[in-house]
Formats: C-alpha cells, sequence, structure tokens
C-alpha cells in the first residue's frame, strides 16, 4: 500500500514539474520559423540584415545579370505568409534579375507582434459602460465587425514604412527605375503609404492577390488604386480568396470611372502547375513593364 502511495507521489510530481516546464516555455514565433526557411532555401550571399532604426529584419537582394540595369523591384511579401516557396513572389525574385531587375524581397513582420494583446476585462468594461447598444447589429444586413483596429493598422503601416525606406537606402547603391510589387493584404497598406506620401513614389506596382478582409478597407483599396498615376498591374487567380475575385471588378471599373488609362488587369489560368504559374506572373510583367517604357 505504501509503495503505491509512493509511486502515485513520484508520478504527480513528474507531471507536475513538466507541466510547469511548459508553460514557461515561450511559444516560437513565425518570425523565427520564416528565418528557418530563409537559410534553408536562400544562398547566403542574398542575405542581407537591415535595420529599420528600431530593429534588424532581413531582407533577400537578388541583382541583375544582363549589365544593364533597369531598376529596383521592390517586392513586398503578405504579412503572416512565409516568402520562400510561394509561386508568385517566388517568380518575381527569381526571375526578375534576368530582364535587367535587382530584386529586393522584404520580409514582412508577423501580426502576432503588431496585434495588442485583447484584455478581457477591459473589454467586459466597455460593453458594461453601453447596456443600451443594439443586440442585433451584428445580424442586419451587410454589417461586418472589424477585422482591424485603428491601432492595428498604424503599427503595420509604420513598420511597413520603416522596413521600405531602409530597402530604399540599400537601393541607392543601383541606377533605374522604382518598381513596387505587393502582395494580398500588404497591397493595403503599401498603397495607403503611397496616398500619405510617406514613403518614395514608384514608377510601377504590379499587385498579386491584392486584397483586405474587410468591406470598407478593401472599397478604399480600389479607390487608392484609380486615383494613382503611376502605371499599376494587377494579377489574381481564379482560386483566390474572395476578397480578390469579388472586388476586381470594382477595381475595373472604378479605374475606368477616373480615366486611369494606365491600369491594366490579367488573370493568370490557377489549372497551370507551380513552374507554369511562375513563368505567366513573369511574363505578364515583363509585358507590362516593357508597355509603361519599363
Amino acid at each position: 500500500m505504501k509503495l503505491t502511495s509512493m509511486l502515485a507521489m513520484l508520478f504527480w510530481l513528474s507531471f507536475s514539474l513538466q507541466a510547469s516546464v511548459a508553460e514557461q516555455q515561450m511559444p516560437i514565433s513565425k518570425t523565427y520559423f520564416q528565418m528557418l526557411d530563409i537559410q534553408h532555401f536562400v544562398k547566403d550571399k542574398e542575405i542581407k540584415i537591415l535595420n529599420t532604426g528600431e530593429q534588424d529584419f532581413l531582407a533577400l537582394v537578388k541583382e541583375q545579370t544582363t549589365g544593364f540595369s533597369r531598376g529596383i523591384a521592390f517586392i513586398i511579401p503578405d504579412i503572416n505568409q512565409p516568402v520562400a516557396k510561394q509561386a508568385a513572389v517566388n517568380a518575381t525574385y527569381d526571375q526578375l534579375n534576368d530582364y535587367g531587375w535587382t530584386s529586393i524581397l522584404l520580409t514582412m513582420p508577423s501580426q502576432e507582434s503588431i496585434e495588442p494583446p485583447i484584455n478581457l476585462l477591459e473589454v467586459q468594461a466597455e460593453l458594461a459602460k453601453n447596456p443600451e447598444q443594439e443586440t442585433n447589429l451584428d445580424i442586419k444586413a451587410f454589417h461586418q465587425s472589424d477585422v482591424y483596429s485603428e491601432q492595428f493598422i498604424e503599427n503595420i503601416e509604420e513598420k511597413i514604412e520603416q522596413r521600405l525606406n531602409s530597402a530604399m537606402e540599400l537601393a541607392k547603391q543601383h541606377a533605374g527605375f522604382y518598381l513596387f510589387i505587393c502582395e494580398g493584404k500588404s497591397c493595403a497598406w503599401l498603397t495607403s503609404l503611397l496616398q500619405q506620401e510617406r514613403v518614395t513614389t514608384p514608377d510601377a506596382l504590379v499587385m498579386l492577390g491584392a486584397h483586405i478582409p474587410q468591406a470598407d478597407l478593401n472599397q478604399a483599396l480600389a479607390m487608392r488604386v484609380s486615383k494613382t498615376e503611376f502605371p499599376v498591374l494587377e494579377l489574381y487567380q481564379d482560386y483566390d480568396s474572395s476578397w480578390v475575385t469579388n472586388h476586381v471588378t470594382t477595381r475595373r471599373k472604378l479605374a475606368r470611372k477616373e480615366f486611369k488609362t494606365n491600369y491594366r488587369q490579367r488573370k493568370v489560368p490557377s489549372h497551370f502547375g507551380y513552374l507554369s504559374r511562375q513563368q505567366r506572373t513573369v511574363k505578364e510583367i515583363y509585358g507590362f513593364l516593357v508597355a509603361s517604357g519599363m
């Protein structure tokens, strides 16, 4: 009986110790996993460490191979996405240098590092202040709660602004046009920065599956694009998010309404394989740049 009690006590102590250790271990960030991906898939000579003034971040640089520099392509991928092994992002980074473009691929901050933690006590206190708030608000037609807070939008735009400006300093070593290539939600943050004149205006913009999963922000993205003066190419696919496919027509109509004649929209066939989609993406971008005089 005593032996059984001792074994039970030892088992309980062992379990408690393991649980205590597990609680003390910090979760591994997505930024760390992204760094491991880059180290595995990218050559060391292409990896650069840039500084925003507040922190260091990784960027990938691949110089043009033609002997005649057309310019610098700044590639801004979507947040919360790995930069390695994405068809569109990899295609532009890997192949545009064969057309005279030096590519600078930025790594983006993860959403978890920007989003302020939610204090449930503060949320409950805020709800208690408004007891007469209509309870059926969330089921009204066309109503959608905000996905991104104003604080988050301010923080992510500041982070991207800092990283892009740091890349601009690096780009001063090279001559030529400035081409911005953005993906997904980063297109919304980037066009907002351009509208506010917080970053250098590019000579052309390419958007890959541009969207943001919030109705009013998606509409604002379309409006900002329609009012730009530089050439814009939008590429999308059938299996992109519905936030993309449901709004490509809206962006096309707004561009027409604003008489934006240098706006192009192309669909990359989704039935193509990985390599074929890469080739088609680069082909569309190259044709667009040639037509734009670059």
